[in-house]
Order: C-alpha cells, then sequence, then structure tokens
C-alpha cells in the first residue's frame, strides 16, 4: 500500500510526460531522470527499491541494460509504465 501510493504522489508531482522514476521505500527517498541529465539520484539501493519508465528513458534503459526483469502496467492516465524492482532497480540507479 505504502509504494502504491509512494507512486500515486510522484506521478502526481511530474508532467504527464517521459520520465524515469525511482525510488526506496524503506527510506522515503525517491528521485527522477530524464534522457541527458546527469544521475542525481541520492537513492540508497537497499531495502524495496524500485523505478518505473516511459517514453524516452523507457527507450534508453531497455536499449542501454538489457536483460533486467520487469513488470508492465499503466498509469492512470494511460501511459505504458515498466517497473522494476530490487536488484534490477537498483542496478537501474547505480548504473545511470
Amino acid at each position: 500500500m505504502k509504494r502504491i501510493l509512494a507512486i500515486a504522489l510522484l506521478a502526481a508531482s511530474f508532467p504527464a510526460s517521459a520520465v524515469l522514476v525511482c525510488a526506496n521505500d524503506d527510506f522515503d527517498e525517491h528521485g527522477s531522470w530524464y534522457v541527458g541529465q546527469t544521475n542525481t539520484f541520492a537513492i540508497d539501493t537497499t531495502g524495496d527499491v524500485w523505478c518505473e519508465a516511459s517514453g524516452s528513458e523507457l527507450t534508453y534503459i531497455q536499449r542501454n541494460f538489457p536483460g533486467l526483469r520487469m513488470r508492465t502496467g499503466k498509469n492512470a492516465d494511460g501511459y505504458v509504465l515498466i517497473t522494476w524492482e530490487g536488484a534490477d532497480a537498483a542496478f537501474i540507479i547505480n548504473n545511470l
């Protein structure tokens, strides 16, 4: 439930355009990243870590980090979101 609330709050705080959002629910840390931006995440990658992406950021992750386990879903606006959790999300955070 805490994760669903965090996703809803993050989704409401960002424009409807593409973005990569990562968070650690255990430490209440979160951040966003856009293609071309330097990695600015200050997220501890231990614990309940997850990332979601759409649009250009999703394409970047899929091209540059193949083989990660992911889940597909949609946000409230109908945009396709891909979610990574645990070690896969930590890998993304540490390798942008």
